[in-house]
């Protein structure tokens, strides 16, 4: 690297690291929040390397570590933040992004575990309008390195001069590779990038993470890393991580027969949606007990222990999220195949399917509401998980199906988070649309209409002049699929008895409930007689809240 380029980053700041009041503070969201999910790391080397700063215990790549800080600024409290400066969430997110972004483009780094360790915290950033270079981007360059330095072969690591540690690592940097690339495309309505047959690594074990008590140090008191000095709870999370690889596996079947250009028969198409529905019911029915529930147990509420909540309430948004496509993909009409149903027999059969997207959609919006009562905060691609649930509940509503409680709660959460990413201004932006557009008499129950409608407002306030085609084709596939899934048979269809194989029964707090984040926007306002339902986004700063509360989460005062 020249003079030049080294003046220019230094220029732009992307040689300089935060104070280290926020570094601090930062590293101990990545690790409760971050890690969890994506176990890139050797944690232990990386954090004591960290406070000792005299190099003597190994270096870090600066990347790497742009990355590492960049992806814990979502979950770090929105304090620490302000004292570095900054004025919002969103803008903490982008100025370190934007570090991380530099030296890539400058090819600082050459190493190629590095390069997709640092690339896959780098996925973490959601595309704005018009920026080709979006969370699709990374994620494809991250596994083409993945490809380039073989972590993809089981060889690699069989080789015996290899430590052991190396080569634990490299099978977790693999499996991080193609979860968050099957995640990613489950929440972008993709296939994968990662075919089951490109690869040869085993599944993870528990054996492959790092389960050890972090000896107490300096950076034990200074991080407050509860979570490093519990063993059971890393065994814990590290079974969550495993059952999450477990998922990715049939989800990653299931998107690429949903959404690939491939097309199939009808009978062919029958054939492997059963094979997945039965592959996706033998891993909920195999889940360890202690997994079974998504509700937060008392032990939870101790501080440290949320870690592990938020771990298994997302495996089973994540699942949810996958029975969802599993039943939207059936035709809409009753049949499944674009006949008429000709008994009562065939049209149970063929609403059956959409029975259980509903209750998916449902059971998505109470996981959502879990989160959001505990002020947990929620990654990008989640928020594209939320999507069906909203347009299925408008939908639902419109029909007189579901009260407007789901529908807030959604769009609660989708408000609050409109300080942290672009993603959320966007499905906010394209939901408030839909909710006030009047309907000029057209019938608003027409399939037909509500479809343009959706594509009309989603080309309005998703893409922009310069968007990638592809995001912008995938955005909408969400949306217009979302709706696809609320036929006239899913919405005059009776409610689904809880036949989940998992036994969650979360505790939905009521409309009145004090303190609670859940009621506290007024729906008396809301017409549900003329067509779609029309809500005004004003009524939140009516609340006893007020509009001051969502300042208080992602701004600084």
């Amino acid at each position: 690297m020249g003079p030049e380029a080294i003046q220019y980053l230094d220029r732009m700041q992307a040689l300089n690291l935060a104070t280290v009041s926020l570094q601090n503070s930062l590293l101990r969201a990545y690790v409760e929040y971050v890690h969890p999910s994506l176990p890139l790391m050797d944690l232990h080397n990386f954090l004591n390397t960290v406070y000792y700063r005299h190099g003597r215990n190994g270096q870090i790549s600066l990347l790497l570590y742009h990355s590492v800080m960049f992806a814990a600024t979502a979950f770090v409290d929105i304090e620490a933040l302000c004292q570095a400066g900054y004025r919002t969430r969103k803008e903490a997110r982008e100025k370190f992004f934007q570090k991380a972004r530099l030296l890539y483009d400058f090819d600082y780094e050459y190493d190629g575990l590095v390069l997709v360790q640092s690339l896959l915290l780098m996925t973490y950033w959601d595309e704005s309008p018009g920026d080709l270079k979006g969370t699709w981007y990374w994620m494809n360059i991250a596994a083409s390195y993945c490809y380039r330095v073989e972590l993809h072969r089981q060889s690699r690591c069989d080789v015996a001069d290899m430590p052991i540690l190396e080569q634990r690592l490299r099978r977790r940097v693999w499996w991080c590779c193609y979860m968050r690339d099957g995640i990613i495309a489950l929440g972008m309505r993709q296939p994968p990038m990662i075919e089951e047959e490109s690869f040869d690594v085993p599944m993870l074990v528990e054996s492959d993470f790092e389960i050890e008590e972090l000896a107490y140090s300096n950076t034990i008191e200074q991080l407050e890393l509860t979570v490093l000095q519990d063993v059971k709870m890393q065994q814990e999370l590290a079974t969550l991580c495993i059952e999450t690889a477990k998922l990715c596996i049939p989800m990653g079947q299931l998107l690429r027969a949903r959404y690939s250009i491939r097309s199939l028969s009808h009978s062919q198409n029958d054939q492997g949606i059963d094979t997945l529905r039965s592959e996706l019911q033998k891993w909920a029915t195999s889940l360890p007990d202690g997994l079974q529930e998504y509700q937060s147990k008392v032990l939870d509420a101790r501080v440290g222990r949320s870690t592990t909540m938020v771990q298994r309430t997302m495996l089973h948004m994540l699942y949810y999220t996958a029975v969802w496509v599993l039943h939207q993909s059936k035709q809409s009409s009753p049949s499944g195949n674009g006949q008429t149903t000709s008994s009562f027999e065939d049209h149970e059969a063929a609403s059956f399917p959409w029975r259980h997207a509903r209750d998916a959609a449902n059971k998505i919006s109470q996981i959502i509401t879990a989160l959001h009562c505990r002020h947990e905060l929620l990654t990008s691609t989640e928020i594209r998980f939320m999507t069906p649930a909203i347009i299925m509940h408008l939908a639902d509503m419109e029909a007189g199906v579901t009260p407007a409680r789901e529908l807030r709660q959604c769009l609660l959460v989708i408000e609050q988070l409109r300080g942290v990413y672009t993603i959320a201004d966007q499905v906010a932006s394209f939901i408030e649309g839909i909710l006030t557009r009047p309907t000029d008499g057209v019938n608003p129950r027409s399939e037909h209409h509500v479809v343009s409608l959706l594509k009309k407002e989603l080309s309005a306030a998703v893409t922009a002049q310069e968007a990638d085609s592809k995001n912008s084709q995938s955005a909408e596939n969400i949306l217009v699929d979302a709706f696809n899934a609320s036929t006239p048979e899913l919405l005059t269809a009776p409610p689904l008895p809880d036949e989940s194989p998992f036994t969650e029964q979360i505790t939905t707090p009521g409309d009145n409930m004090s303190g609670s984040l859940v009621g506290c926007i007024d729906f008396t306002g809301l017409n549900c007689t003329n067509g779609l339902v029309d809500f005004d986004w004003k009524t939140t700063e009516e609340t006893e809240l007020g509009s001051g509360f969502w300042l208080d989460e992602n701004e600084c005062k």
